[in-house]
């Protein structure tokens, strides 16, 4: 009889952890991590039968380097709470061989997570059990933020300094149980989205300061604001770079990834494949 699970997390900064690390230890491999300067080595972990990084339509080709993609994640995120990326993990049934496991999973992968706009970086365990019997199961590490044109200093949701104006909202959400290092977080809505009212501003000054000011300090806000683009353009002229030159990277926060039915969604979804696909192959031989 068929197992499966599915469990999903986010990877937090907040809790000490690194995207790197993360994506190193899943992959068995070893990454250097530009932003604590230190190699994450995990080459020695066996049980790892395949390792792939699925890019979405438009995303630049670096991204299928695995270290040059994740710490391009660490460095957009500024902040000491940063919601890095959302894993998800599940089980593969053992009924099936590894070439027919890995196939489903990317199939999973493709249309549930690719085919939304996130750049998933999968991984095959094949482990053994106490039981001596396979203990297949796929972790997949998931952007969270949309593939973007940027123009100058346009980088992961910001321009010249300027904050996006869709920056907070909704933390990511994890689906319980969760056995892992982040068991805190499990069944609840992860805090770690930016706070609108963090920067000594109310919430709704924060999203209408329009309406949040008068006629004076609009227009002192309007200097304060020409004077960052104006430091901004200093910075690319002093550094050589065209101020209107394209590049395609990571954009602002995609909201409706953190929506709880769509994580129920991706469960239900998961256990659809594995009985059609187990239905498809016929009974299992004892």
């Amino acid at each position: 009889m068929a197992i499966y699970h599915l469990h999903a997390k986010v990877i937090s900064r907040a809790t000490g952890r690194s995207a790197v690390a993360a994506a190193a230890y899943r992959a068995a491999s070893r990454l250097h991590d530009l932003r604590l300067d230190r190699d994450h080595d995990f080459s020695n972990k066996s049980g790892v039968v395949h390792s792939e990084i699925l890019l979405p339509d438009g995303a630049p080709e670096r991204f299928l380097d695995r270290a040059t993609l994740w710490n391009e994640v660490e460095a957009i995120e500024k902040r000491k709470d940063a919601q890095l990326a959302r894993e998800v993990e599940f089980s593969i049934p053992r009924e099936m061989t590894q070439a027919q496991g890995i196939a489903l999973a990317r199939d999973f992968v493709r249309e549930q997570f690719v085919e939304r706009g996130m750049v998933a970086d999968l991984n095959v365990h094949w482990d053994i059990g106490e039981d001596g019997q396979a203990k297949p199961h796929a972790h997949v590490m998931l952007s969270t933020r949309r593939i973007e044109v940027r123009i100058g200093e346009a980088v992961h949701g910001r321009r010249d300094g300027i904050p996006h104006p869709e920056r907070g909202g909704r933390g990511a959400y994890d689906l319980a149980p969760d056995p892992g290092p982040d068991g805190a977080e499990r069944g609840r809505r992860s805090t770690q989205a930016h706070d609108p009212s963090a920067d000594g501003n109310s919430g709704d000054a924060a999203r209408h300061p329009a309406e949040a000011l008068d006629a004076g300090e609009a227009l002192a806000a309007a200097g304060r604001t020409a004077r960052l683009i104006a430091a901004a353009r200093l910075r690319h002229e002093g550094l050589g770079l065209a101020q209107d030159q394209p590049s395609i990277g990571f954009g602002a926060k995609e909201r409706s990834w953190n929506d709880k039915d769509l994580l129920l969604t991706w469960r239900e979804r998961w256990a659809s494949l594995v009985n059609e696909r187990l239905a498809e192959l016929g009974p299992v031989r004892a």
